[in-house]
């Protein structure tokens, strides 16, 4: 009888957010931002991450340049309301999909972007 090893697969489940004081416009306005927090899980191995919505929004563009084949999309950007806490968690499920979204495409996994966003070990 076969034991069938496991096969290994990226999972990413949903961490905390976090709001955090920024500056904007020569520091003369000061701003909250969002980092939202995921854990990636590769076999046995997890760790945690936290990105601003900039980030994806950078790492979108770079995928679309580099292979275009743009994952399923991001939620809209948003500059008012960012501090409502429904918008905030309808926002981390969307980036959530996304990075899961990446994270199923072997071409993706083994791009530099993504693996350095994702902060492979």
């Amino acid at each position: 009888q076969m034991v069938l090893e496991e096969k290994k697969s990226f999972k990413c489940v949903i961490g905390k957010t976090v709001q955090k004081e920024g500056k904007w416009m020569m520091d003369m306005l000061s701003t909250e931002y969002t980092v939202f927090g995921f854990t990636v899980t590769f076999g046995k191995q997890s760790w945690e991450i936290g990105k601003r919505y900039s980030d994806f929004d950078k790492l979108d563009n770079r995928l679309n340049d580099k292979f275009g084949l743009p994952p399923i999309g991001l939620p809209p950007k948003k500059w008012f309301g960012l501090n409502d806490d429904e918008l905030i968690q309808t926002r981390h499920k969307m980036l959530n999909e996304y990075i899961k979204d990446c994270l199923k495409r072997p071409v993706l996994i083994h791009s530099r972007e993504l693996q350095d966003f994702v902060e492979m070990p």
